[in-house]
């Protein structure tokens, strides 16, 4: 009797045509279900959405422009519920790396990567997610809201907090993702914002 293999849902969220054809021929051919996305609403509800398969997210940051910091809190959510997570880059970058293995990301690597490890992950057995070194809500928004292009007096009237919070929120960021001083965090900014303006 054949053993039967278990089904593999992949929610695949890339907004780049040619690389998410790419993807989609690789995971048909290793048999997975593949649910695509093309906004934050459905990915939120493919996430949510309740199956006995095993979900996957597979998401390219490379194209996800002004969805970018709602992709980003999406990611943050689903932390309670068994679902490995793959955030690829066009290209290797340690510090966004850690900053989205921070947010939520199970696995963090470059696109020139992405078929060894999904091939790995796709025969591993489940487990279950890491949670050290996990942002809070708090932090990530305030990284987020830095991000684009808000100043912290402006972030504290939105967030209707005081002015130190925000910066206490913002150590507390740093401290996590260990950025030792102001020009590793300006240089996270600045590779953030130059992914949410890459596709406007």
């Amino acid at each position: 009797m054949d053993c039967i293999r278990p089904v593999n849902r992949v929610i695949l969220f890339e907004p780049r045509a040619l690389v998410q054809k790419g993807i989609c021929l690789f995971l048909r051919d290793q048999q997975c279900e593949i649910v695509h996305c093309w906004s934050l609403e459905q990915l939120s509800a493919a996430l949510y959405d309740r199956t006995d398969a095993r979900k996957i997210l597979l998401a390219g940051i490379g194209g996800l422009g002004k969805m970018l910091p709602g992709f980003i809190r999406t990611l943050h959510y689903p932390r309670a519920m068994l679902l490995t997570s793959f955030v690829y880059l066009s290209s290797r970058d340690a510090l966004l790396t850690k900053m989205l293995l921070g947010a939520g990301a199970d696995v963090c690597l470059d696109e020139a990567e992405l078929e060894s490890s999904l091939l790995a992950q796709l025969a591993a057995p489940v487990t279950a997610q890491r949670r050290d070194e996990r942002l809070t809500a708090s932090e990530l928004n305030i990284l987020l809201d830095y991000a684009c292009g808000m100043q912290a007096r402006e972030i504290a009237a939105h967030r209707k907090c005081s002015y130190k919070t925000v910066f206490t929120f913002k150590r507390n960021a740093r401290l996590r993702l260990n950025i030792e001083n102001g020009f590793g965090w300006r240089r996270l900014m600045l590779h953030l914002s130059l992914l949410i303006s890459r596709y406007e």
